[in-house]
C-alpha cells in the first residue's frame, strides 16, 4: 500500500486533537529551493587558480568583493568556483571587509588584498594569503586599502594602494614583500593611490593611479619602477588610472577616468608603445574599471560606459586591434572586474544583475555566443506566495530567473525544480492569490502577461495569460479570493486602465471591476477575508467609504467600517483567526488606544497587543492549523538579538522557529503539509544558503500520538497530517460497509489503494 501525502507537519504545530501528542521528528530548518546565480554582493576582483600546477587539476576561478553568499557556500569576501564540478568553496571563515585584488604565488598559493584587516580571525592588515588549508599575513601587513596585487617570477608581491605604511615603515602607496620584510620601492606616489599595477617585458613595474607626484617629480597618473628609481610615461592622463595590461608586443593600456594624454583626447582608454601614448579607438563615454588580454591578442575593458567608438556597449566591449564592439547587449550596471580563460572565454564581475539576457547576479561568463551565470537560481527578491490545490509553491516579485528557467517575475515550484508560468510578467509580482480553479492571478507593476496587455493584474489558467477587464491605472499591492470565487484586489490605483473610478479597492466577478463602495482615501498593501466572509483592509489609508478608519477597514459587502481607532502607521499584514479574531501587522506601534509594538489583536470589540509585540516590523501574518499565529520580519523576542525570520505566537508568548534568515521574509505560506514557504530579499536561511526563497519544516514525515494509543501508527499519520482523530466521521470510502484503515486513508488524503 501507497501512503500519499502523509504529513510531514512543523513541528511546533499541534495537531488540535490529542492534548498530550507527543512530536516525532528532526528538529525542523530550513530547506533551500537552490544557489544564487552569482554573488549577493559586489564582486571587485578575479583570477585563475590552479591549485596542484602541472597537476591534474584544472584551474578554478577565484572570486573577490563585498559579498557574504555566493552560489551555494557562506563566504566572506572570497569564494572559488571549480567550472569543472559547477561547486563552490569557501576559503575558511574568509575577510572582514572587501576584497580588491587577487593573484597567486607560483608556490600555488593564494593572495588577496583590499579593506579587511583580519583573515580568518587573524589580524593581517590588509593583505593575506592562503594556502589551501589556512590564512597568515605579510609581516603586520599595511596601514591602509590594498588596491593592486603583482606577483614577480620570485614570488614577490608589489601591493599597491591607499596605505602610507608597510610593517611601520614609510612606504608611499606601494611595497614590496620579499617572503621575509617590506620594502619602499623609492618613495612612492607622494600625492595619490595606486590603482593598478603590470610588469613589463624588461622586468619594469608600471603603476597606474590618482597620483601627480612621484619621488618629488610631476609624473601624470602612470609610473615606471626600474628597481632603482621613478619615471613618467610621456604626458601621463589626466584622470585617474584603474587597471593595466601589457599587451603581447609589449606596449601598455591603461584604463580609468581620464580623457586625455598630454594635448591628445584618449577618452578612457591610452595606449603607451615605449615612446608616446595614444588613443584606441574613439574611447567610451563613461570610466573604464578593468582590462583583459584575450589570446589573439584583442583586449576586453569593462566599466560603467554604454557607449564605445560612439556605438552602444553596455559596459564591456571588445578591441580588435582596429575597432570597439559590443559584447552581446552587455550589463545593466557596472564591470568592476575582467578575466580570460585559455580557450578566450570571458568572466565578468561587478555590481550588475543582467549579462545579455540572463540573469546573472554579479558575475557572468561569455562562451563566444552568450553570456550566461555561473550557475542558475533565483536572482531577486521574492515578494509574494501563493499555494496550488496539488501543493505547488507559486512565487512572485523582482526576479528573472528561477532555477536554470527564464520566469520573469513569477514562477511554480513543485519541489523539486522551478517552472515558468508562460513568459511571466514584464514588470515585478507583488501580490498571488489561487482562484477555485486552480487558476493564479498575479497582480504588480506591469502592463503585459506573456503577450497580453493587462495592467497590473492578469490571470494564469495554466497554459496562457489573460487580462482581467481593463486592469488599473498604477500598481495592485494585494489580492484575495473571497468565498464564492471573486477576487479583490487593492493598492495605488484609483481608477481601472480604462479610467472607471475604482479608489485603492476593486472586486471581480470574473467579467468585470466593480468598486467597493466610495473605495479607500490612500494606498491599501494588504487584504484578508474573514469566516463570515467580511474583507479586511490594511494600508496607509486614514478614510474607507467616507468613515474615518485609520490603515485598518472592514468592508461586508454594503458598507465600510472602522475597527476601533485603528493604528497610528501602516498596516502591512493580516490573517484571519478561525475563532473570528484578526491579527494586524505593520509599522505601528499604536493600536487603538494601547501599546502594540508592530502586531496586534482585533476581538470584534477592541484591539489587544500580542506580548511584547514584534520589535521592528511586521512583513506577513498567517495562521497555523492550530489556530496559533505565525509571524515574519524583523523583530525581538524577550530581549534575544534581534531575529529576522519566523516567530509563533501561541496566545501567551512569542517563540522564535528555528534560526534566522539574514534579512526578515517578506512573504509567506503555510504549506499543505505543514511546512512554512518564505520569500524576501534574505540569500541565507539558518546558515544555509538560501536564495531569496526557502522552505522551514521537516523533510521527514513529522506525527503525533494523536489517537492516544501510546504509540504512533497510521491513524496518527492521518490525524496529524489532515487534523482527524479516531473518534471522527469517515466515509466508507472503499465501499466495504464497513469503516477501516483505507477509508482514513482515501478520506484524509485523497486516494490510497482500495479507493474508488
Amino acid at each position: 500500500m501507497k501512503f500519499a501525502h502523509l504529513a510531514q507537519f512543523l513541528c511546533v504545530a499541534a495537531a488540535g486533537t490529542a492534548a498530550t501528542a507527543q512530536f516525532t521528528c528532526p528538529d525542523p530548518g530550513w530547506i533551500s529551493s537552490g544557489d544564487l546565480p552569482g554573488a549577493n554582493n559586489h564582486v571587485n576582483a578575479s583570477a585563475w587558480w590552479d591549485r596542484d600546477g602541472a597537476g591534474p587539476q584544472s584551474p578554478v576561478l577565484v572570486l573577490g568583493g563585498w559579498f557574504d553568499v555566493a552560489g551555494s557556500t557562506a563566504a566572506n569576501g572570497v569564494v572559488v568556483f571549480d567550472p569543472a564540478t559547477q561547486s563552490w568553496t569557501a576559503l575558511g571563515d574568509g575577510l572582514n571587509g572587501r576584497v580588491r585584488s587577487v593573484a597567486v604565488l607560483t608556490n600555488g598559493n593564494l593572495v588577496v588584498g583590499g579593506d579587511f584587516t583580519t583573515a580568518g580571525g587573524l589580524l593581517v592588515n590588509h593583505i593575506a594569503q592562503w594556502d589551501g588549508v589556512s590564512w597568515s599575513g605579510f609581516g603586520t601587513g599595511v596601514s591602509s586599502h590594498v588596491h593592486a596585487l603583482l606577483v614577480l617570477p620570485n614570488d614577490d608581491v608589489i601591493a599597491g594602494g591607499e596605505f602610507a605604511n608597510a610593517a611601520g615603515s614609510p612606504v608611499n602607496h606601494v611595497a614590496r614583500w620579499d617572503g621575509t620584510a617590506w620594502h619602499a620601492l623609492g618613495n612612492g606616489t607622494t600625492n595619490g593611490e595606486i590603482h593598478a599595477l603590470a610588469q613589463m617585458p624588461s622586468g619594469d613595474i608600471v603603476a597606474g593611479g590618482s597620483f601627480t607626484l612621484v619621488d618629488g617629480a610631476f609624473i601624470a597618473r602612470v609610473a615606471r619602477w626600474n628597481g632603482v628609481s621613478w619615471t613618467a610615461l610621456g604626458d601621463g592622463v589626466d584622470g585617474d588610472v584603474h587597471d593595466l595590461a601589457v599587451l603581447p608586443n609589449g606596449d601598455i593600456v591603461a584604463v580609468g577616468e581620464f580623457g586625455h594624454t598630454g594635448t591628445n583626447t584618449a577618452l578612457h582608454v591610452a595606449r603607451w608603445d615605449g615612446t608616446a601614448w595614444s588613443a584606441v579607438g574613439a574611447g567610451m563615454d563613461n570610466t573604464a574599471w578593468s582590462i583583459s588580454i584575450l589570446p589573439n591578442g584583442d583586449f576586453v575593458v569593462g566599466g560603467e560606459f554604454t557607449t564605445a567608438d560612439g556605438n552602444p556597449a553596455n559596459r564591456i566591449a571588445r578591441w580588435d586591434g582596429s575597432a570597439w564592439t559590443a559584447i552581446d547587449s552587455g550589463m545593466d550596471s557596472a564591470v568592476w572586474t575582467t578575466l580570460v580563460s585559455e580557450n578566450g572565454n570571458i568572466v565578468a564581475g561587478g555590481n550588475f544583475g543582467l549579462a545579455g539576457e540572463s540573469a546573472a547576479l554579479r558575475v557572468a561568463q561569455w562562451d563566444g555566443s552568450k553570456w550566461q551565470p555561473l550557475v542558475s537560481g533565483i536572482d531577486s527578491e521574492v515578494r509574494a506566495i501563493t499555494t496550488l490545490p496539488n501543493g505547488h509553491v507559486v512565487i512572485g516579485g523582482e526576479f528573472v530567473s528561477a532555477g536554470s528557467v527564464s520566469a520573469n517575475h513569477v514562477a511554480r515550484w513543485d519541489g523539486n525544480a522551478w517552472h515558468p508560468l508562460g513568459e511571466g510578467t514584464s514588470g515585478t509580482v507583488r501580490a498571488l492569490t489561487t482562484l477555485v480553479n486552480g487558476d493564479i492571478v498575479a497582480g504588480g507593476f506591469f502592463h503585459t502577461a506573456g503577450s497580453v496587455d493587462v495592467h497590473h493584474v492578469a490571470r494564469w489558467d495554466g497554459k496562457a495569460w489573460h487580462a482581467m477587464g481593463d486592469g488599473f491605472d498604477t500598481h495592485v499591492r494585494a489580492l484575495v479570493t473571497m468565498p464564492n470565487g471573486d477576487v479583490v484586489a487593492a493598492g495605488f490605483f484609483t481608477s481601472t486602465g480604462s479610467g472607471t473610478l475604482m479608489r485603492h479597492v476593486a472586486r471581480w466577478d470574473g467579467k468585470e471591476w466593480s468598486s467597493l463602495g466610495d473605495g479607500l482615501q490612500s494606498n491599501a498593501f494588504v487584504l484578508t477575508v474573514m469566516p463570515n466572509g467580511d474583507l479586511i483592509a490594511g494600508g496607509f489609508f486614514t478614510q474607507a467609504g467616507g468613515v474615518t478608519a485609520r490603515r485598518i477597514a472592514r468592508w461586508d459587502g454594503e458598507e465600510w467600517y472602522a475597527l476601533g481607532d485603528g493604528m497610528n502607521a501602516n498596516v502591512n499584514a493580516l490573517a484571519s483567526l478561525p475563532n473570528g479574531d484578526l491579527i494586524a501587522g505593520g509599522a505601528f506601534i499604536i493600536a487603538g488606544s494601547v501599546q502594540a509594538n508592530h502586531i496586534a489583536r482585533w476581538d470584534g470589540s477592541a484591539w489587544f497587543p500580542l506580548g511584547e509585540g514584534n520589535g521592528f516590523g511586521v512583513t506577513a501574518l498567517a495562521t497555523l492549523p492550530d489556530g496559533s499565529v505565525l509571524s515574519s520580519g524583523t523583530f525581538t523576542i524577550q530581549g534575544q538579538p534581534n531575529t529576522s525570520a519566523l516567530a509563533r505566537w501561541n496566545g501567551a508568548e512569542w517563540i522564535a522557529l528555528g534560526p534566522s534568515t539574514n534579512t526578515g521574509p517578506y512573504a509567506m505560506a503555510v504549506l499543505g503539509n505543514g511546512n512554512i514557504a518564505s520569500g524576501g530579499a534574505f540569500t541565507s536561511a539558518g546558515g544555509v544558503v538560501a536564495p531569496f526563497f526557502a522552505v522551514f519544516g521537516c523533510d521527514s514525515a513529522c506525527y503525533a500520538d494523536c489517537d492516544s494509543s501510546g504509540s504512533l501508527n497510521i491513524f496518527d499519520y492521518i490525524c496529524f497530517g489532515n487534523e482527524y482523530s479516531a473518534g471522527t466521521s469517515y466515509a466508507d470510502c472503499d465501499g466495504s460497509g464497513a469503516l477501516n484503515i483505507f477509508d482514513y486513508i482515501c478520506f484524509g488524503n485523497g486516494y490510497a489503494a482500495g479507493c474508488p
